[in-house]
C-alpha cells in the first residue's frame, strides 16, 4: 500500500484504486516542497495512529525522540498452500533510511498505523515468474450497491452464482492489463475484486472462475500455469511510513505487514522488474500514472519495505533506490 493514505480500512483505501482506477489517472504528490519536520531527530521520532479495535499503544517522549512500545502483534503469515501458522513478531519499526542524496530530507516524523479488517488478499503468479504475470484476489464485505462506479465500462460476466462484471477503466491509447478487473458480488455477502498484471481479458475471466475455497488457505487457484505467491489477512495490519521531499516532489519510505501480497496487490501495475534494494532481492513496479513503487523483503517474511517515488523523480529512481540503507 504505497501512496500516503489516511488511517481508514485498507480495502476502502484499495477499492477506489481497483474499482475506479483512480491510481491510474490521479495526480502525483508533487507540489511545493514539503516542509522538513522541526523535530531534532525526525527519523527517530514516531507518531502513532490507532484505529478503533487496534492494538493499544503506549508512548513516552524524551528530549530527542518519541519512544513507542506496542503489544507484539500476532499475525498469520501463510506464504504456503498448507494451513497457516501463527507467529509473534516484535513491534514494527522503520528499519531503513535514505542517505547520500543532496537536498533529500524527511518532511515528517514516521507515522505508525494499525487496523483490523475482515479482508484478505491472495496472489498467484505465472509459473514463469511474477514479473511475467500475476493475479490478485481481494475478498471483503460487499457494499450495498451491486454495480461498478466511475469512468469505466462494465460488461456482465456469467458466473455460477451471484453477480459479476468485467470492469475496464477508460484510458487513452491501448488498454493495459492493469486497467481491467473482475468484480464479483458473491451470494454470501462478499465482494471479490480480481485484478491482474500481464493477462488477457479472457485469461483473467478463466482464472477467476477457477478460484475455489482452500483447506489451509481461504482460496486456491488450481491452474497448472499459475503458482501461489502470497496471502495476507488484514485482521492485523500495521505500517510505519515516513514522507520525504526532494526538489518539491514526494517520496515515501515504509515498512508494512502483510508480506508480498499486500505490496504487490495494492496498486495497478503497468511494469514489474526485479530490483535489489539494500542488499535484498525485491521488485520495482511502475504504476499507470508514472509513479515507481520499489518493494523488498525484510528479515521477517511478513514485513516488507517499500519506497514510493513520485513520477517527477522517475529519472532519478536508480539514485534514490541506492540511497536506501538499513538502520
Amino acid at each position: 500500500m504505497f501512496r500516503k493514505r489516511s488511517s481508514v480500512t485498507l480495502l476502502r483505501r484499495l477499492l477506489p484504486v481497483i474499482v475506479l482506477g483512480l491510481a491510474a489517472c490521479g495526480s502525483d504528490s508533487a507540489g511545493s516542497a514539503p516542509t522538513v519536520s522541526s523535530a531534532p531527530n525526525p527519523s527517530a521520532a514516531v507518531s502513532v495512529t490507532s484505529e478503533p479495535g487496534a492494538t493499544e499503544v503506549s508512548t513516552t517522549s524524551g528530549p530527542d525522540t518519541t519512544a513507542t512500545t506496542a503489544t507484539p502483534a500476532t499475525t498469520a503469515t501463510p506464504e504456503r498452500s498448507d494451513p497457516a501458522t501463527t507467529t509473534t513478531t516484535e513491534p514494527l519499526s522503520l528499519s531503513f533510511t535514505l542517505e547520500g542524496v543532496e537536498r533529500l530530507a524527511p518532511s515528517e516524523e514516521p507515522q505508525l498505523t494499525r487496523s483490523s479488517n475482515d479482508e484478505t488478499i491472495s496472489v498467484w503468479s505465472s509459473t514463469t515468474g511474477i514479473t511475467d504475470a500475476f493475479i490478485v484476489l481481494h475478498d471483503g464485505p460487499a457494499p450495498e450497491h451491486m454495480s461498478p462506479e466511475g469512468d469505466v465500462s462494465a460488461v456482465p460476466m456469467e458466473v455460477p452464482s451471484g453477480t459479476a462484471f468485467v470492469v475496464t477503466d477508460h484510458v487513452d491509447g491501448p488498454t493495459p492489463s492493469s486497467a481491467r478487473r473482475v468484480m464479483w458480488w458473491r451470494p454470501d455477502g462478499r465482494l471479490w475484486v480480481v485484478s491482474n498484471f500481464g493477462l488477457t481479458r479472457q485469461r483473467l475471466v478463466d482464472l477467476t472462475l477457477e478460484i475455489q475455497p482452500g483447506s489451509g488457505l481461504p482460496f486456491v487457484l488450481p491452474d497448472p500455469a499459475m503458482t501461489f505467491a502470497g496471502f495476507s489477512s488484514l485482521m492485523s495490519f500495521e505500517s510505519i511510513r515516513q514522507d520525504w521531499g526532494l526538489e518539491g516532489s514526494y517520496i515515501q519510505l515504509a515498512v508494512t505487514s502483510g508480506g508480498l501480497a499486500v505490496q504487490i496487490g495494492s496498486n495497478p501495475t503497468d511494469a514489474l522488474v526485479e530490483r535489489t534494494v539494500a542488499g535484498a532481492a525485491g521488485y520495482e513496479l511502475t504504476l499507470p500514472n508514472g509513479q515507481h513503487n520499489v518493494i523488498w523483503p525484510t528479515a521477517d517474511p511478513d514485513r516488507w519495505g517499500s519506497l514510493i517515488i513520485s513520477s517527477p523523480l522517475a529519472s532519478r529512481v536508480n539514485e534514490i533506490v541506492a540511497a536506501v540503507v538499513a538502520r
